[in-house]
Formats: structure tokens, C-alpha cells, sequence
């Protein structure tokens, strides 16, 4: 839809566009079907697990951000840094850095 709408506001051939986009899509697409034929057979197994641990990992990634549960910690730790009383405001890149 981006594309469409940009293409929209230039001045191109719509239908060439279209035909070139189409066109190496499938050119794509087709290559790499054919290509991931070979080292799919290798890799079966091993590349199963490591797609599922990638996707795991970002799943579990994406909970703990919608969960607040990184930010809640830097918050309590901005929070007692401030209590302590010297006088310094906290520094809000050193968790950054450590």
C-alpha cells in the first residue's frame, strides 16, 4: 500500500512499474525456491530448531516489553539512585554502559 500511494504522487508508467515489480518478484521468488531445495534437505532438522528458537526468543523479546517488566526494573533503579540522598541525579546511560 506504501508503495502504491508513492507511486501515486510520482510520474511513472504505472503499468510498467507494475510489470517490473511482478517481474522480479517472481524472478525471486522462483530462484530461491529452487535453490533452497538443495541445502533443505541437509539442514532439515537443524534449521526447524533453530527457527523455532529464533522465533521463541522473539516472542519472549516482544511479552517482556508489552509487560513492562525491563522498564519497571530501570524505574525502581532511577527511583533508588534518587533516594540516596547525595544530591546527584541519576545518570540515565549507565545501565547503557555496565
Amino acid at each position: 500500500m506504501a508503495v502504491g500511494v508513492g507511486l501515486a504522487f510520482l510520474n511513472v508508467n504505472i503499468v510498467a512499474t507494475v510489470l517490473m515489480i511482478g517481474f522480479a518478484t517472481t524472478i525471486m521468488a522462483t530462484t530461491g525456491m529452487l535453490l533452497g531445495r538443495f541445502p533443505g534437505a541437509a539442514f532439515d532438522k537443524w534449521a526447524e530448531v533453530s527457527g523455532g528458537v529464533v522465533l521463541i526468543c522473539i516472542g519472549s523479546s516482544i511479552l517482556i516489553d508489552h509487560l513492562g517488566l525491563l522498564s519497571l526494573a530501570r524505574t525502581r533503579e532511577i527511583v533508588n539512585n534518587a533516594s540516596s540522598g547525595d544530591g546527584v541525579p541519576p545518570d540515565p546511560t549507565a545501565s547503557l554502559r555496565s
